[in-house]
């Protein structure tokens, strides 16, 4: 009896062993519930059923077992090499497909790349990326709305690309505009930017009261109610006054450059010049910094000379 007992506890012990092996080795592990990270990288490994949505940000999704969910994928690359579910959603990142997907792609801010043995059953939406490169299936719409940036770039790289791409064209409309109320008002922005860096101090305090103070003013008269048209027009005025501030600020910036050089150029050159340095500063955080300065500033200028009206702004280059 004694041999028959222990012949049956070896055997449950060898069964036992055996299965605990197979699940180490696995045939499928399933993950129940949503899979979220924050500033890493998210995997999903082969052999492995994740039943929920995979959301992953400032990070890399990548899928190469089975997601019963969703993917979605934010400052990051989606790359599936296995089979979703639901639908791929990318923002600032690239989705790499390789296996299937039963729902949509989407990437906002980024590209879609389907390999050979890749498969999307539902729709590829790519909006300001790369585009669509495939080269396995689609079953239903491709839709690629501009698609103009270069293939590989990071989610990081893209969304500088589209800050430096609409800097850029910010600052060439304010240049057409600039150009225009240099024409209307030649006299009166000469003089300002004349005398810009003239008590720069108390010129920035009155361009931060009358900049706070605007909204302040806005949200009382939106309180009121009865003052809700006039809020309505302050917020233009304010834009029109942050306009001109800008244009005197970049005239100023020029001709301070070209008199560092003995060099006397014309209202035109000043602009261009003062409008190319805004440009560069205005590419990053610090940059911006020295924007708002100089805005503020050339805001106090234009209240304390009332436009360029006051009779102690000397001629240019006094």
């Amino acid at each position: 009896m004694n041999d028959i007992k222990m012949k049956k506890i070896l055997i449950m012990t060898l069964v036992f062993i055996m299965l605990s092996a197979s699940w180490v080795l696995a045939v499928d592990v399933v993950k129940n519930g949503d899979h979220v990270r924050f500033f890493t990288n998210n995997s999903v490994p082969d052999n492995t059923t994740v039943v929920g949505s995979v959301v992953t940000l400032f990070g890399n999704a990548k899928i190469e077992g089975e997601v019963t969910g969703d993917v979605v994928t934010l400052f990051g690359n989606a790359k599936i090499a296995g089979k979703v579910h639901g639908d791929t959603v990318t923002i600032f990142g690239n989705a790499n497909i390789a296996g299937q997907v039963n729902g949509d792609v989407v990437a906002v801010i980024g590209g879609i790349e389907v390999g050979g043995t890749g498969q999307i059953n539902g729709s590829g939406v790519s909006v300001l990326g790369h585009g669509i490169d495939n080269q396995g299936i689609i079953r239903q719409e491709t839709v690629s709305i501009l698609g103009f940036l270069p293939k590989g770039l990071s989610g990081a790289g893209i969304l500088l690309t589209i800050i430096l791409i609409l800097t850029m064209v910010k600052h060439i409309v304010a240049l057409g505009f600039s150009v225009i109320a240099v024409i209307l008002f030649n006299d009166r922005l000469d003089k300002m930017a004349n005398r810009l860096d003239t008590d720069p101090g108390k010129k920035l305090l009155i361009g931060i009261l009358v900049y706070v103070g605007t909204f302040v003013g806005m949200a009382i008269l939106v309180m009121t109610v009865i003052g809700v048209p006039l809020a309505v027009l302050l917020l233009p005025a304010l834009m029109l006054l942050e306009f001109l501030a800008n244009t005197t600020a970049k005239i100023a910036i020029g001709r301070r450059i070209a008199q560092r050089q003995n060099k006397s150029w014309s209202i035109m050159m000043e602009l261009i010049t003062g409008s190319l340095i805004y440009t560069i500063l205005d590419i990053s955080i610090v940059g911006k910094v020295f924007t708002l300065v100089f805005k503020l500033i050339g805001m106090g200028e234009i209240i304390d000379s009332r436009f360029g009206e006051s009779k102690n702004i000397g001629p240019k280059g006094v």
